[in-house]
């Protein structure tokens, strides 16, 4: 995992606040700051892949976000553009 500034946090915004995006609460995941990038090697044997994702409410505006799942080389899924107090992708 890499992010553009500060440290990944786990279970934690990248602030270190509960991890919220559009009023939802979430105990468990990675609070990280653009430009990110998170690998996961699924070994090929992945069959399905579930992930919240938005712009913690914590967040500074005016900033947004695109999240994309690259599989195989390829954009499996985009969110679009997400900003603060916008309810979660998945």
């Amino acid at each position: 995992m890499s992010q553009g500034w500060g440290s990944p946090q786990v279970n934690r915004s990248v602030s270190g606040s509960p991890l919220a995006i559009g009023g939802q609460r979430f105990a468990h995941g990675v609070g990280t700051h653009a430009a990110g990038e998170f690998n996961l090697d699924l070994h090929g044997s992945a069959r399905l892949f579930s992930a919240w994702v938005g712009v913690d409410d914590s967040a500074q505006p005016p900033g947004s976000v695109t999240f994309q799942v690259l599989g195989d080389g390829q954009v499996l899924w985009e969110s679009g553009v997400m900003r603060r107090g916008l309810p979660p992708g998945r």
